[in-house]
């Protein structure tokens, strides 16, 4: 999933939602090669900072597991975006995010869970 401003949206085939661009990648990758991908068309995984924008991101992969910009590799147990910002929003599924002071999941996804949790991996 990425994320880009409008004026990038005219590049590449992109789902609009809210002032955002939005493009699915349905080919299976690591996280930092996905963010490579998102990087490449000008924008960068999508992180949602509301309800709103979880809603569309839930829509766009329609139940299917995706790669969002959320992420505490900087800073374990500091969940951020993809470009370094603070998180403001988050719907992680129950029991979520897990692991400890040592833990190798770093990166957030959207759950293909009916409700479009997010679930560190």
């Amino acid at each position: 999933v990425t994320v880009a401003g409008l004026a990038d949206c005219s590049r590449v085939a992109l789902m609009g939602g809210g002032d955002k661009c939005y493009h699915f990648f349905s080919t299976i990758t690591a996280w930092a090669t996905a963010r490579q991908s998102c990087l490449v068309l000008g924008g960068d995984l999508a992180c949602p900072a509301n309800q709103a924008e979880q809603d569309h991101l839930e829509q766009l992969t329609s139940g299917t597991r995706a790669w969002i910009g959320a992420n505490d590799m900087k800073t374990e147990g500091w969940w951020g975006t993809a470009g370094g910002d603070a998180l403001y929003y988050a719907k992680w599924c129950s029991g979520q995010p897990s692991g400890g002071s040592d833990s190798i999941e770093d990166c957030a996804n959207v759950n293909e869970a009916s409700d479009g949790c997010w679930k560190n991996e």
